[in-house]
């Protein structure tokens, strides 16, 4: 039984298409009502995820807090206008606790310790390679992150690649995502839950059985390594193992959804 991953960020299906209408030659699919509906019609979970998250967009006016956007030495933004995306975050989730002000700090290759100097000033809990980590080569430089710093205020740290024309990376997409981030993370500032606000979705497969579980874990926590040796990826990158038991899923901290 292939294991199917549902992606449940719809602001990034939203960012792309908000201004192109689907074609009225393509028919539109069943409504998504349950769970259920998504196991059995994963195809479909994308055009609703568009649908209603344009709806809400399109109905509403509201703007995002200020965006300081510090731009590397060496850098060209391949967005010029990364403020429109988190507006659109703002008028998707207008009852989250957004961010009175984010900084956006872009970098390229050759500005890695000039983004990471100036990250590191803002973000207390740095880990000193956080630019590089986003930025391995010239040719694989387009990685991002989001965060809040000390005093709540959103923190977006993306890498360019100069010239570029994925779109995920000209028209918001990334902006989009990583601001989700801030928020996901915002919503919990100053409580106990702040450093668990970060959660993945792992859809694992018992051994031996065809049912499907799905695990809640920690992003920012690193697998255990006994757990680690029975995960493996099919070629679309998504988690899989054939001879995972109940037990070894307690023992590693994961969560039985």
């Amino acid at each position: 039984m292939k294991i199917r991953s549902i992606a449940l960020s719809s602001i990034a299906i939203l960012l792309l298409s908000l201004s192109i209408q689907p074609s009225n030659a393509v028919k539109v699919p069943k409504p998504i009502k349950s769970f259920q509906d998504a196991v059995k019609r994963p195809k479909d979970v994308s055009y609703w995820a568009w649908k209603k998250s344009s709806a809400l967009v399109l109905s509403s006016t509201e703007k995002s807090g200020e965006l300081e956007v510090l731009v590397g030495p060496n850098t060209k933004l391949t967005n010029p206008n990364p403020k429109l995306a988190l507006d659109a975050v703002k008028r998707l989730y207008p009852t989250f606790q957004h961010p009175q002000k984010t900084t956006a700090i872009y970098y390229t290759y050759k500005d890695i310790d000039w983004a990471q100097k100036n990250f590191s000033q803002l973000f207390s809990r740095s880990s000193g390679e956080d630019a590089k980590n986003s930025c391995q080569k010239v040719t694989e430089c387009w990685g991002a992150s989001g965060t809040i710093d000390d005093a709540g205020n959103g923190l977006i740290l993306s890498a360019v690649m100069n010239g570029t024309s994925d779109p995920n990376h000209t028209y918001g997409t990334l902006e989009a995502h990583e601001y989700m981030h801030v928020l996901q993370i915002r919503s919990f500032f100053e409580t106990p839950q702040q450093g668990q606000a970060m959660t993945g979705i792992k859809a694992l497969r018992l051994g031996g059985s065809p049912k499907v579980v799905l695990l809640s874990h920690k992003m920012r926590q690193s697998t255990p390594s006994h757990f680690q040796s029975i995960l493996k990826k099919d070629k679309l990158g998504r988690l899989f193992s054939s001879t995972i038991k109940r037990r070894d899923i307690q023992k590693s901290g994961y969560r039985i959804l």
